[in-house]
Formats: structure tokens, sequence, C-alpha cells
């Protein structure tokens, strides 16, 4: 009898253990993460809970506590988001771990979020320890051993220093937005020297010489706005931004035409509207031409009639009077759309009349065509939401394009787009300048995390009858996502031409094997 209560007893208290057990976690120093909760469906640990409770109070007091145990840790599960994945940041070398400075407070900040790109906002305490909280409202705590390392044995306390004065533009400007141009910029010598756009974004940097000048070279052409400057003496804080500078546009030039006369019997006269004119690629050019004569015996364009692309004279001109009834008045014009591929530069063109008694007239037009960059000023689209701020998708890259192609609907046909993993986005206009557009302005992180099952994009169909059009030089027309480059292969997997859709989700592929 003895011995069955001796197991009665023993078997009571394994249950109870059972009940009652938590798991101790391992001590390691490992790189924080936050932890992550494994648990049964709810439904599946009440039951184990409920086999397990004997008729005691304590035993039913131990079931409850392990029931709401289990459901909180179920709740824990489900709310766990972007502030589960957070990443320790590189640790930042303070003079005082209990009282950090407000500079190394922002050394912190800066540290987090470069590890962490997604976090929104990071608290810093006097004691090093940190609050962040991430864009789908998350939050996560970071210890003071995750973020600051006690330097107060090798860092000397910076004594306070003066605030950096803040730098001088010194360039004239005008005219200059949209061109490749140079800014000066008056600073401390040995400073870095930092130029910025209307947005804040750093377009070009420079080391100031001994004699305070920094030299700067914008990464484009320096875009149309205010410009300002900032400098970062070695060692020290940045200053303030300069007093802004405005770039704008260059002045196209117009000069209004005149009357050449031949001063001859036959009182022989040429009209042209313009003298000279300044264009860009891509804009329409009208001129009037007109000859008068008692009788005229020619009327041409003997120089340049096809200088510049997409121009050329209008009308009627007259190679030979003849015999017949004497041409007194001619109307003719010069014109078109200057071609994207027009190279820049001044072309003369020269239009002439000759009268019956050989008295010739001629007046000049010139030309000037200006490059393509400062022409066209690349302008973000809608932001696009994207999973993984590190690794934009393929789909993504295609609606970043799109976004950007619906605001700069001017953009001249041939233009390529070309967006890095990043969401950066490369613009390559059809003279093969460019422009850039960082990813700051093109993409916003997504509350919804990317679904690894969900296909990328749409998968192209070709929609051509390719019977009998082997080793013909055919076009091929595939369907595809508006906006998307579209890569045709052979049987080898060799690209043989590539197209982007148009609008309408069509692309015209010309092999080119």
């Amino acid at each position: 009898m003895f011995l069955r209560l001796g197991q009665l007893w023993w078997l009571h208290q394994s249950k109870a253990d059972t009940v009652g057990a938590k798991p101790v976690a391992a001590k390691e120093n490992v790189t924080y993460a936050a932890p992550t909760v494994e648990v049964a469906p709810a439904a599946v640990a009440e039951e184990k809970v409920e086999k397990t409770v004997e008729t005691t109070q304590n035993s039913k007091e131990e079931a409850v506590e392990a029931t709401e145990k289990a459901k909180e840790a179920v709740e824990a599960t489900e709310k766990a988001k972007e502030a589960d994945s957070i990443q320790a940041p590189e640790v930042t070398v303070v003079y005082n771990p209990a009282a950090l400075t407000d500079e190394e407070k922002a050394k912190v900040v800066a540290a987090v979020k470069a590890a962490n790109p997604t976090a929104t906002d990071v608290q810093v305490q006097a004691d090093g320890t940190a609050v962040v909280t991430f864009a789908d409202g998350s939050r996560a705590n970071l210890t003071a051993a995750q973020t600051i390392k006690d330097g107060s044995q090798v860092a000397k306390r910076r004594r306070a220093r003066a605030t950096v004065a803040a730098p001088v533009i010194t360039s004239n400007l005008d005219g200059k937005g949209s061109s490749a141009t140079d800014v000066t910029v008056q600073a401390p010598a040995g400073s870095t020297v930092k130029l910025y756009n209307t947005d804040g974004v750093v377009i070009g940097q420079a080391v100031a010489n001994a004699q305070g000048v920094a030299t700067v070279t914008p990464t484009n052409s320096l875009p149309v706005g205010e410009i300002t400057a900032t400098a970062t003496p070695a060692g020290e804080s940045e200053s303030p931004k300069s007093a802004p500078v405005t770039a704008t546009r260059p002045t196209l030039t117009t000069v209004e035409g005149g009357v050449s006369r031949g001063n001859d019997s036959d009182n022989t006269q040429l009209l042209v509207t313009k003298s000279h004119i300044t264009v860009y690629p891509g804009e329409s050019v009208k001129v009037g031409v007109t000859a008068v004569s008692n009788k005229l015996e020619n009327f041409s364009v003997p120089n340049n009639p096809a200088g510049v692309k997409g121009l050329l004279p209008r009308g009627t001109f007259l190679k030979s009077g003849g015999t017949g009834e004497p041409v007194t008045r001619r109307d003719n014009g010069y014109g078109g759309t200057v071609a994207w591929d027009q190279p820049a530069g001044d072309t003369v063109v020269t239009f002439s009349a000759t009268s019956g008694n050989k008295v010739r007239v001629t007046r000049d037009l010139r030309v000037t065509v200006l490059e393509l960059t400062k022409k066209l000023d690349a302008v973000p689209g809608e932001k696009v939401e994207v999973a993984d701020l590190n690794n934009v998708s393929e789909d993504e890259k295609n609606k970043i394009i799109a976004a950007t192609k619906k605001a700069n609907a001017s953009f001249p046909p041939g233009t390529l787009y070309n967006v890095d993993q990043r969401g950066n986005l490369v613009i390559t206009y059809p003279d093969k300048s460019t422009d850039k557009i960082d990813a700051s302005y093109l993409v916003t992180p997504s509350n919804k995390p990317a679904d690894p099952n969900k296909p990328v994009g749409q998968v192209p169909e070709i929609t051509s009858d390719l019977s009998g059009k082997a080793s013909t030089p055919t076009d091929v027309t595939v369907k595809a996502e508006p906006g998307s480059t579209v890569k045709l292969y052979n049987n080898d997997g060799v690209v043989i031409g590539e197209a982007v859709a148009n609008d309408q989700g069509i692309a015209t592929i010309s092999p080119n094997k």
C-alpha cells in the first residue's frame, strides 16, 4: 500500500512539474536581436493543460496560469513586426557613458538608423539606452552596451568650440541652371564643403584650399533653384547653411530679323524675320522668308539648308525665273522641330534672292542649339511602396520608372531609365547625358512584408506570328507591363534584342542578330 501511494505521489509531481516548467535561456554574448516566441496554438496548449490538471486547488491555479501564458505568447507572436528584426548598430565611443553629450547622442541616432533603415524615430537617453520606433509603429529597446563604448580612458573631452561660420557662395549662378557649371565657395581652409540643392540633397563636395576657396563640381548639371553650402572643418561639426544663391536658366537669345535690299532697278528685297534664334532639341522653329523683285530670277538657300537636323526651308523656292510671266514675289519660310540628336552648337543658314538683272541679295540666320540637359530637369514621380529598401524588386523598379515617366511626360523618345537595387534612378537622354534621382525621393517602405510566394511582375507574352519568319529582319511584338524592359532570347538563351513596353503594354523589338 505504501508503495502504491508513493507511485501516485510521484506521478502527480511529474504532471505538476510539466505544467509549471519554464525554459531557461542560455547566456551567450551575441549580437542583439529581438526574441521570438514559439508556441503551440492556444487550443492545443489548453488541451494539454486540461489533461494535466488534478482536482486540487493548486493544480487548477497552475493550469489557468499556463493557459494565460500560452495566450499571451500567441498574442506576442501575432504582434511581432519590424521591431523583432532590429539590428545592433556600430557602437559609438563616448567620453562619459553616464552622461552623453548631445553630439554623442546624435552619433548614436545616426548609427542606429544606418543599421535599421526603416526606423522612423530613435530616442537616446543620457546613459546610452535607446528606444527605436519603426514605420509600422512597433518599438524595440537597445541597451547601452549595444549602442556605446566607454572611451574615457583614451578620449579627451573636447573644449567647447565656437560654432563654425557658414560659408559663402561666391559664384554668380544667373543663367547657369541646368548646365555643367562649377561653383566656388569661400570656407575655412581644409574644411569639407558640401553643396545642396533646393530639396536639401547634396549635389557635390570639395575641400577648401589653403586660400579658403573650394571649387565644387556638381555630380550632374547644376539644378535650377536655390543653392546652399556648408563647411565642416576637420574634427568639428558641420556649419549652418550659407545664404542661398539662385541658379536660373540661361536666357534664350532671339534677335529679330530684317530686310536686305539690292538697290537695283528691279528693287530686289529679301526679308528674314529672325537673325538669331536659340533653341533646345525637341523645340519647334518657324521663321518667315520672303523675296520680292520686279523680276525674280532665283530664290534659294545656298548655305546649310539642312544644317540643323529637323529644320528645313519651307515653301516653293525658285531655281530659274524663266522667260514667261515674271515672278515678283515668293513667301516661303524655314522651320520644323529640332531633332533630339542634334549636336549643340551654331549653324548659319544663308538665304539668297537674285533679280533678272543678276543682282544678288543674301541674308543669314544663325541657329544656336543648346545641350539637351539644359532643357530638361527630371522631377520625381509619386513615391512607390517597396517591401525591402535594400533590395527593390523588378516589379517595384518598373513602378518607379512608370511614376517617373508620368511626372516627366515631355521627355524625348529614346530616354532610358535604370533603377538600382536600392531604388536610385539614372535617366539617360538620347544625347547620352544623364540625370540622377535619389531613392529617398522615389520609394517609401511598405507596411506589408514581401510575399515570397508572389510571382514578380507580369509574365510577358509574344503576340507576333513568327511562322516562316526565321532568318528574316522581322520585328517582334510582346505584351508586358507598361514601362518594363522586355528582352528577347534565342534558343541558346542569348539576348537578341530589347525594348521598353509603351503605355499600352506593348514592346516592339527589332532583333539585332
